[in-house]
């Protein structure tokens, strides 16, 4: 956006100038007026080409652009006292003064010293007019107002640029914290799968395999009951670790009801160790959270 105004400044400047040169000649009786004037408005647009086209220099809002814009403004003196033509090019003087996002403290005598010259050269041509003085010192405040306000606007852009910045590296920080936190909720869920189900399953393969070496000699067919169970445990224990790793619910939920599946194992502890056990259900059913559900029959 900043290159391309300068571009329309630019093209605006040369519009100027050549404007000017042409109605100076024109009017210009003496041929070494008119050769000084057109030598010297060949020199400005040249610096002009350089120093703000080409290489930028005399935009800089350093102290470094004061020779570059030292030489234009000796180009445009002359060129000044020989015509009042030549006052139309103080639009790209003050642009120039003012363009940079430099500090109040630095733009305000820039645009000082267009209008003091200006005020001289009109002086030193026509005479002094109090007049002038008046005029181009309110355009000089009124420049050096807009300049402190678009540097309090380019200051605000710049600590709200900041701050988006910042609140950026903090949604970061949130959504990293938030994954972390993630992974660990994950591993522990794993974790407590694992004790409610594998773990379990586990103690009773060991248990029942106990029960089935001890009732060996004593009743093979009461030891061949109980490994049938081991293998029966086996199996489920195997499809709660896959249904752990997928993190998928109990099987005994995915076919039917938490009052099912605590029916269901009801009847499995019993086959397992010959205990009379029985599961009621009183009441209607009340539709819970997946969660819920799992937790109540991890408990029993």
């Amino acid at each position: 956006m900043f290159k391309r105004g300068q571009t329309y400044w630019s093209a605006l400047f040369f519009v100027l100038l050549a404007v000017s040169a042409g109605s100076a000649v024109a009017e210009l009786s003496s041929g070494a007026r008119r050769g000084a004037t057109l030598a010297l408005a060949a020199g400005l647009a040249l610096w002009y080409w350089h120093e703000v086209v080409r290489t930028g220099r005399a935009l800089s809002s350093r102290a470094a652009a004061l020779p570059s814009l030292a030489v234009g403004a000796a180009l445009w003196t002359p060129l000044l006292v020989s015509h009042w033509i030549f006052q139309l090019l103080m639009f790209s003087a003050y642009h120039l003064a003012c363009s940079a996002p430099a500090p109040s403290r630095r733009a305000v005598p820039r645009i000082a010293a267009v209008s003091t010259l200006v005020v001289a050269t009109v002086s030193v041509r026509d005479g002094f007019q109090p007049l002038n003085l008046v005029f181009y010192g309110a355009v000089t405040v009124a420049l050096g107002l807009f300049v402190a306000m678009t540097q309090a606007i380019h200051e605000q852009s710049e600590q709200r640029r900041q701050l988006l910045e910042q609140l950026e590296a903090a949604r970061g920080e949130l959504a990293a914290s938030e994954r972390r936190a993630g992974v660990l909720a994950e591993r522990q869920r794993l974790a407590r799968e694992i004790h409610d189900t594998l773990a379990q399953g586990f103690a009773s393969i060991v248990t029942l395999s106990e029960a089935a070496r001890a009732q060996a000699r004593i009743s093979p067919q009461a030891a061949m009951r109980r490994l049938e169970e081991t293998g029966q445990v086996a199996r489920a224990s195997l499809g709660e670790a896959r249904r752990a790793i997928w993190a998928l619910r109990p099987e005994a939920l995915e076919h039917g009801s938490l009052g099912r599946a605590l029916a269901g194992l009801a009847t499995e502890f019993g086959a397992q160790t010959g205990i009379d056990t029985q599961a009621a259900v009183t009441g209607g059913e009340h539709e819970l959270a997946p969660e819920a559900q799992e937790a109540l029959l991890r408990v029993a």
